[in-house]
């Protein structure tokens, strides 16, 4: 593949309503496997894009095993022949070892920062699969996921990366995943419908007690609301792949709701909350508020994205309501 439509991110996702549109489309092409739901597609398209991945880049290298987001060795690899800090070299890749130096570029010259080493002995102790089918390609795979996590973990802005087969994928000789074992969603317990779950927000625009609240009555601003959501620290921790499957009172996940629909939801749900006795009440009310606070998250950083990037597009406007 090559480096930079492997890491050059996509243009065609202008906000978050593309991302779903985009979503929409890979998940009903069919051609994508472990991706057959809209809210599933775009949750590898957001991850990639948090790593520098077009769309399409997306969805043929990231999968999203037991929650967390895998890559695979070669578009790894590519990340880091494309990124401008940094470079590296495969010093030995036989079947019993490979070793991989990586550079820090600075003023135009490399500097070596580590070697990560990974051995055909540290793989059977690991129970890495298909050694025996493709050992050189294997312990590549590891040696780069290992580099990348100690010395250039800013290559991915920071998130933690793994290939698929360290997750338990069963991946061919090239790292593509063969068959990708779904995490289980989180599904609510049966309870009552909360009140504000499904009803349509009219009339029920809160005060603007804080800047995420200050709406215009009777219209929402998406782009205006996500560029000042704050993160809620206090909530349970949640992965954004289980948030987006969580179900509403109509089966309905998460994922698929609109950025104003999950803004309504979240405020129904905490005036709810504040009446319950239940103890298990109040932990379906949290967990929900726990997957509205990550889906909500992840699309306001999706928008500090968008805003930070250069758009020809997005400038022209600006000059224009000048």
């Amino acid at each position: 593949m090559n480096n930079e439509l492997a890491v050059r991110n996509t243009s065609i996702i202008k906000n978050v309503d593309d991302l779903g549109r985009i979503g929409k489309m890979m998940a009903d092409s069919g051609y994508f496997t472990d991706a057959r739901q809209a809210a599933q597609a775009g949750v590898k398209v957001l991850a990639g894009q948090e790593m520098g991945f077009g769309a399409f880049a997306s969805m043929t290298g990231i999968y999203i095993i037991q929650g967390k987001p895998s890559v695979g060795a070669n578009l790894m690899a590519s990340a880091v022949k494309a990124n401008p800090k940094y470079d590296y070299r495969v010093k030995e890749n036989t079947n019993d070892v490979c070793k991989i130096e990586f550079f820090e570029i600075v003023n135009g010259q490399k500097e070596s920062i580590g070697i990560s080493e990974f051995t055909i002995k540290e793989a059977r102790t690991a129970g890495v699969k298909n050694l025996d089918k493709y050992p050189r390609n294997m312990l590549f795979a590891r040696a780069m996921s290992n580099g990348i996590r100690w010395y250039c973990p800013d290559v991915f802005s920071g998130n933690v990366t793994y290939t698929p087969e360290e997750l338990g994928a069963e991946v061919d000789g090239e790292g593509n995943v063969l068959e990708v074992k779904a995490s289980t969603p989180v599904i609510a317990s049966p309870e009552p419908v909360f009140e504000g779950e499904i009803i349509e927000p009219v009339n029920n625009t809160p005060k603007a007690e804080n800047p995420v609240e200050a709406q215009e009555e009777g219209k929402f601003d998406e782009v205006e609301f996500l560029r000042n959501w704050k993160h809620n620290p206090n909530l349970p921790s949640m992965t954004l792949a289980d948030a987006c499957q969580v179900k509403d009172g109509k089966g309905k996940e998460y994922g698929t709701h609109s950025v104003e629909r999950l803004f309504y939801m979240q405020n129904a749900i905490l005036k709810k909350l504040s009446t319950l006795t239940n103890q298990e009440a109040k932990d379906t009310c949290t967990m929900k508020l726990s997957a509205i606070n990550e889906i909500l998250s992840a699309k306001a950083n999706a928008q500090q994205q968008l805003d930070a990037k250069k758009d020809p597009f997005i400038k022209k406007e600006a000059e224009d309501a000048e």
